[in-house]
């Protein structure tokens, strides 16, 4: 964390803008914040360069799909092949949590339960469709819908 923000009690999102935004306001001697009020020359050295984070990430959306086992569903002969397929979406933070839904033990499977973290739903639809969970019959329907977390563990 920079010191100059530690300093004043800065909030993060506060500088989350582009500082040009503000210059226009910047006439008065004393500046009221949420965090405080500021001189002016603590809110100047406060809008430096370093506080800018201007990224060119898309923003990524988090979608749930909840998927049905079909009636004797071939779900444990192509278990193997479809952990080492999902592998590198979790590894790369696409798949954000996974796992099997079972009605009562692990032997008596219900569905599968996934959260993907995307750009948008066609990405995730994309890569459910291409599942091996999907193409063998293992699912008996699919639901995907986009998700908001009140609540997601930190990376």
């Amino acid at each position: 964390m920079c010191t100059t923000r530690k300093a004043f009690g800065m909030s993060p999102r506060l500088l989350s803008f582009p500082c040009s935004l503000l210059r226009p306001y910047l006439n008065g001697i004393i500046i009221r914040t949420r965090s405080g009020m500021f001189s002016l020359h603590q809110f100047r050295v406060l809008r430096c360069t370093r506080f800018r984070s201007y990224s060119s990430a898309p923003k990524l959306h988090k979608f749930v799909l909840f998927a049905p086992d079909a009636t004797d569903s071939p779900r444990f002969s192509v278990m193997k092949q479809h952990r080492s397929e999902m592998a590198p979406s979790v590894t790369s933070g696409i798949v954000k949590v996974a796992g099997m839904m079972v009605k009562s033990t692990p032997e008596d499977p219900y569905g599968s339960l996934i959260i993907y973290e995307a750009e948008n739903i066609d990405a995730v639809r994309k890569m459910v469709e291409s599942d091996i969970y999907y193409t063998s019959g293992v699912w008996e329907k699919l639901v995907l819908l986009p998700f908001l977390p009140a609540t997601f563990p930190s990376q």
